[in-house]
């Protein structure tokens, strides 16, 4: 089982994988040359009538996965709801963690219920704050007061700017 410590020098830059790659299992086994990190994405690289195939396809890959890898694996789930089905995957414990998309007040206690629930080693937590509370200081304030719980889980925040 990999360790869950990972420290923001040890990522590098994430390259995104969506899970709908013909070679995921490739990817997943070997890597890309030069990545120190990779995130298997399920949310907006995936079109929703693609979702049933790259779940498929990430647990088939998973299943394979040699859990002493030289870099880090991060899943990208595209809700509260796909991560609580996500950590029920018998493999899913040979990731390091997950990137939480759109993590805000309306998110993040949806994202930490799924987590509680689930009673194994906790996982490395990348949010990415993405969504117009961003914007708003007294919303940012909470949603830093609501990661503060997991500091010791997350190596770093992300930020997107796709949807704002």
């Amino acid at each position: 089982m990999s360790n869950r410590h990972v420290s923001y020098f040890e990522l590098g830059a994430s390259l995104y994988t969506p899970c709908n790659h013909p070679d995921l299992l490739t990817i997943v086994q070997r890597g890309i040359t030069g990545a120190r990190s990779m995130v298997f994405c399920l949310e907006d690289a995936i079109r929703d009538d693609e979702v049933a195939f790259s779940l498929a396809n990430l647990n088939e890959s998973l299943r394979h996965l040699n859990p002493d890898h030289r870099f880090r694996r991060f899943i990208r789930p595209r809700n509260p709801n796909m991560l609580v089905e996500l950590l029920k995957q018998p493999h899913v414990h040979k990731v390091d963690g997950f990137v939480l998309p759109k993590a805000d007040l309306n998110s993040l206690p949806q994202f930490k219920a799924a987590l509680e629930n689930h009673a194994k080693t906790p996982f490395a937590l990348m949010p990415t704050l993405e969504t117009e509370q961003i914007f708003d200081a007294h919303a940012l304030t909470q949603i830093r007061t609501q990661l503060l719980e997991w500091r010791a889980h997350i190596p770093c925040l992300r930020i997107g700017g796709g949807t704002i």
